[in-house]
């Protein structure tokens, strides 16, 4: 499985996506050396960095020989109803996914050259540094993610659909907090204590 998410959050989007690239043709070569029947698992959410964006374009742009014909894609849940909440959407997503499925086959893209593959590492250093020196080293990164989103709410509510965060960011006060980039997971606190908390959060 191809996973978009937990990759562009340690990297950045610009290198996880050429990252993937590479492992995917590296996966193919592999594949072929033990002549395996290889079928990517593309796992897509809504945003573009959970794998989201144009279908169409997003199949067109998987590296050569890692369609043929076929592939693999798990709908996250919060993109579900707008792909298949009717039956004209429904027809319309398949249509989507075969037309660039079979276009990928007729036409399949060239492989990158050695002077553009020079780039694109060069250039993911580049990202994958200035990513990290925000989320990761900026002490103002965490203070303004708590201020723009609703993950302490949403955390409280039990409206999420992960029972603990594989990456702490502090959102609670107390013993449970961790620093930005450590693993742990969080109890939500008692309902009693919701009000308190969420007037708490910056």
């Amino acid at each position: 499985m191809i996973g978009y998410s937990d990759s562009g959050k340690d990297a950045g989007r610009l290198s996880a996506a050429w990252q993937m690239f590479k492992t995917q043709e590296d996966l193919v070569k592999v594949a072929k050396q033990y002549g395996v029947h290889l079928t990517m698992f593309h796992g897509r959410g809504g945003t573009v960095g959970r794998g989201g964006g144009p279908t169409h374009l997003a199949i067109l742009s998987q590296p050569p020989d890692t369609v043929n014909g076929s592939l693999r894609v798990t709908i996250q849940g919060e993109v579900i109803e707008q792909s298949f909440g009717e039956e004209n959407l429904c027809f319309r997503t398949l249509q989507r996914f075969t037309a660039a499925t079979l276009e990928h086959g007729m036409h399949p893209p060239i492989a990158p050259k050695p002077v553009w593959r020079s780039l694109m590492d060069d250039m993911a250093v580049v990202a994958t540094e200035e990513y990290r020196s925000i989320v990761f080293e900026n002490p103002l990164f965490v203070p303004y993610f708590r201020a723009v989103k609703s993950v302490p709410e949403l955390f409280i509510s039990g409206l999420h659909y992960r029972g603990t965060m594989s990456l702490c960011m502090p959102l609670f006060e107390g013993k449970n907090s961790k620093k930005c980039g450590e693993s742990c997971e969080i109890t939500p606190p008692k309902r009693q204590k919701t009000k308190q908390l969420i007037t708490s959060c910056p």
